[in-house]
């Protein structure tokens, strides 16, 4: 997403990924399975930022595609935080995917 795929992977990042994915975790992790928070946690970050850009509040960082993707890269960052309870890892590992 980060490396410039954004655009060719919105249905990825759409309500119904996060509803199939919000389930799936919850059966996993319920059932027992060995599943790792990170990737999910990440990805579930990413699809809430990406809804949230659609709103017209934010309107005009939608147009810029180097906003769009820093957002994409922030919303990474919050993933990794929450996952490992580190925010400023989640701030070093955006620092380091935009510089």
């Amino acid at each position: 997403v980060i490396s410039g795929f954004y655009d060719k992977m919105k249905p990825a990042l759409s309500i119904w990924t996060l509803a199939a994915k919000c389930f799936g975790l919850m059966c996993a992790i319920g059932g027992g399975l060995p599943v790792g928070w990170e990737g999910p946690n990440v990805h579930i970050s990413c699809i809430i930022a990406h809804q949230l850009s659609r709103l017209q509040f934010f309107r005009l960082l939608r147009k810029d595609r180097s906003l769009r993707i820093q957002i994409m890269v922030c919303a990474c960052s919050v993933g990794i935080a929450s996952s490992f309870g580190t925010p400023i890892g989640g701030v070093m590992y955006a620092l380091e995917t935009t510089g």
